[in-house]
Parts: structure tokens; sequence; C-alpha cells
């Protein structure tokens, strides 16, 4: 094993034990936008015990398994922007103060002498104008002058009211939708989960059903790629045959769909696979030429792919 630090193509570095060039062993791995994962390792992914600081500060820190979180709650940490906010809204109070003052000072309209000059100019123009000939009510029909077909043609300007019924997710969401929906964007951005495994795992979290689906709903996946990542994580930690890990992708909870595009996606020499396998199998134990045939084609390799695998291995 090695004990050093190591720098990633996407920026990320990890420092700690290695083996055969996986994280294996204790180490911390750090992005670049802060997200960190401290704890054991296996085969690249967390294994054992371990903590994930997420960039915006929360925690989860407990047992790994295989790169899932499946022990012990969630924690969130670092208040800061809660108690820098009290200060804020303290400002913000004291600086309406003098706001407030400065209306209060503005002397009413009523106070003013050139006010009550116009109330009397309007009151005159009002009496000479009751005093005249009795032409006058016949500007009275203008109060009438909106036929109830015209006032019907104005109703298209309560047409915007149509866009109060579309909110955005943001603000239509209740505090666990919003909060179910953060978790799985950061779960997403650590490793790679079917819809159904997703749901799953934030209702571990303590998310409701119905709040789960929501952060799953609108989470933005792409299944298929998230398929194809996670086939490609399989492939990292132990061999497979085609037909093996498209198995194994649907026990995760991907559809057939989705699990074949992510096999055929994923770039594997199946005969090198077969050849991985058969190696595995000789380490775990002993087997006659054609005792490991038998078992690579149980695991889903072809006749040619196990030949292939037993040739590479020696036999």
């Amino acid at each position: 094993m090695t004990d050093d630090v190591y720098t990633y193509s996407d920026g990320s570095t990890y420092k700690g034990e290695r083996k055969d060039g996986k994280r294996h062993g204790k180490g911390t791995w750090v992005r670049q936008d802060g997200m960190r994962y401290e704890g054991e390792w296996l085969n690249n992914k967390p294994h054992g015990q371990g903590t994930l600081t997420n960039p915006d500060g929360k925690r989860r820190s407990g047992l790994w398994e295989n790169g899932k979180f499946i022990a012990a709650k969630q924690e969130v940490v670092e208040s800061q922007k809660l108690q820098s906010s009290e200060p804020v809204r303290e400002e913000e109070t004291q600086a309406s103060k003098p706001i407030q003052q400065t209306v209060k000072s503005k002397k009413p309209i009523w106070k003013r002498w050139w006010a009550w000059a116009v109330v009397i100019i309007i009151f005159i123009a009002i009496v000479v104008a009751g005093s005249g000939n009795n032409e006058e009510p016949a500007a009275e029909p203008e109060a009438v002058t909106e036929s109830p077909e015209e006032v019907a043609a104005e109703a298209p300007e309560e047409a915007p009211k149509t866009t109060e019924t579309t909110p955005e997710v943001t603000e239509s969401a209740t505090l666990g939708e919003k909060n179910a929906l953060s978790s799985a964007l950061n779960y997403l951005n650590f490793t790679a989960f079917s819809y159904s495994g997703l749901v799953e795992q934030l209702k571990f979290e303590g998310f409701s059903h119905e709040e789960a689906v929501f952060g799953v709903d609108n989470c933005g996946a792409d299944w298929n790629e998230q398929a194809l990542k996670s086939a490609i994580n399989y492939l990292d930690f132990t061999a497979f045959s085609y037909s093996g890990l498209v198995k194994q992708l649907e026990f995760e909870g991907f559809t057939n769909e989705q699990a074949v595009y992510g096999v055929d996606n994923c770039g594997a020499d199946w005969n090198e696979q077969a050849a991985l396998k058969a190696q595995d199998y000789l380490d775990y134990s002993s087997f006659s030429r054609s005792g490991l045939i038998d078992q690579l084609k149980f695991e889903g390799f072809t006749s040619e792919q196990a030949e292939y695998g037993v040739k590479a291995v020696g036999y």
C-alpha cells in the first residue's frame, strides 16, 4: 500500500492509502467544490467508517458499504449563516428607522395653504356649474358607456393569472421536499444511483416517501447515465460477464433498458473480464480446467470468453 497525495484529472485530490492504484484503506478525498470524504475505502469506494462533508456544510458520518451510506443519522453542521443573519436583520431594522422618521417629518398636506386654495377653487367651480342650465345632465350617459360586451372584452387582462398556477419547483415545494432534493443532488455528486435506489436512500435518511419521490423526480438525473456510471463502478470493484452485470444493475433498481444501456456503453472487454474472473476464482480455490470453464459459463460468460479466460490464467 502507498500513502501519498494523488491528484485526479478533475482536480480532486486523495491523500491516504492505496492498493493497485485504487483508494484502499484510510484516506481523505477532496473535490474542488469543497466536497470531502474522510475515512475508510475499499477499491475506490467508501467502505467502513467515514464522514462525507458536502459543500453546503452538511455531514453524513457513520458506516458506508460499497459507496452507499448505510448507518447513522444525517448531521447538519455549521450554523454560521443563521447566526450571521441576525445582525443583518438588526441592521435592516435600524436602517429602517431613519426612513420612518423622514416620513413622519414631512408636513401633512392638509396643513399647507395651497392645498386649501385648491379645494376652495374646486368647490366654487362645482357651485357655478350647478347653477347653470339643466342641459348638463346629458353627460349622465357617460356612466353607462361601457356595455356588458365591452366589459367582457376586457377579460383577457386576467390572463396573467395562469402564470400563478405554475410556480417554480422551489417556490411550491415544502421545506422537507427542498431538503430531499438537496440531499438527492449531493448523493448523485458522490456516486451513482438508480431511481428507486435513490428514493430508498432518501427514505433511509428519514425523508417521507412523498419527500423522497419529490427530490428524485426533480434532481434532473439521466438514469441511463447513472446506470453507465454504476456499471463502471462495479467493474472497478470486480469482474463481471455481460449478462451478470446487467443482472447486477437490475438488482440495484435500474430497468432492463437502463441496465443494458449502461453495460453496452461501459467499454468492457468481456474476454479480459473472463480472465480477471478466472484469476479471482483461482485466488479463492482450486479448479480443474473444465471446472473453471463451467464456473465462468455459470457466471454468464460465453464459451469463447470462458475459454479465453482459462487460457489467460495459464490453463
